[in-house]
């Protein structure tokens, strides 16, 4: 086991022996490699792992009683730090460790306050659609928590629209298209892109169809029946 990997069992397991795991879900790469292994290692989707483990938490998260989780970190040998928009952070060499909450509203450059842990997490826009079906798998006999995978790709394939950096926004395409290819080959999941892209919003709509058109191919064909053909012809797209 790399380093990094265990010290992204060892978080889990800290987090787990509080109660936390069962209220977090893990995004970014960790979850990419949490699905390879749910779905026994495929070898179309890619074995990413990345130094930083994100954690997106409920805004409304309650701990009882408050746990300070900067102790809990420190114990595991991590060093506190503070971004730029006032998020906590924690540094190891082996694993950083941030915090992420749905961003609602006008929005702001300003971190979200976590009473409950004595924390602040980043507020990011879209991250509620990966609160809405989340899905347990185990990892090292564990309970661990992940975005239902459709909708984990529709949101990469919906932020590269945001991102500024292009290079960002292109291994957010490559991500949701693996994904995407990957589910299509089973009914099962290929039934949830549909169900899934049929729930989302107009604007979400019109930027899967406009994306399916330029870069992905394949969501074109899973989005182009009945009742989406007829909206993607409203959209004018």
């Amino acid at each position: 086991m790399s380093d990094n990997s265990k010290a992204f069992l060892n978080v889990l397991r800290a987090l787990h022996s509080e109660g936390l795991l069962k209220e977090i879900l893990i995004v970014g790469g960790w979850c990419q490699h949490l699905y390879r292994l749910h779905f026994h290692n495929p070898p179309t989707l890619s074995a990413l792992r990345t130094n930083d483990l994100d954690l997106l938490l409920p805004r409304r998260l309650r701990v009882s009683p408050p746990l300070q989780l900067g102790s809990l970190m420190r114990k595991l040998g991590y060093e506190e730090s503070t971004a730029l928009d006032g998020s906590t952070q924690y540094i190891s060499e082996a694993l950083n460790v941030e915090f992420l909450v749905p961003e609602i509203g006008p929005g702001s450059n300003r971190s979200y306050r976590v009473a409950s842990l004595g924390i602040n997490a980043q507020p990011l826009r879209l991250l509620e659609m990966l609160q809405a079906h989340p899905m347990t798998v185990p990892y090292e006999s564990l309970p661990v928590r992940v975005p239902d995978p459709v909708d984990f790709a529709f949101h990469k394939l919906l932020i590269s629209k945001r991102r500024r950096d292009s290079r960002k926004a292109e291994k957010d395409i490559l991500t949701g298209r693996e994904l995407v290819l990957f589910l299509n080959d089973h009914p099962v999941w290929r039934a949830s892109i549909t169900q899934r892209f049929q729930s989302l919003s107009r604007n979400s709509k019109a930027d899967l169809v406009n994306l399916a058109h330029k870069r992905v191919p394949e969501l074109r064909l899973l989005t182009s029946e009945g009742q989406q053909t007829r909206e993607a012809a409203d959209l004018e797209l």
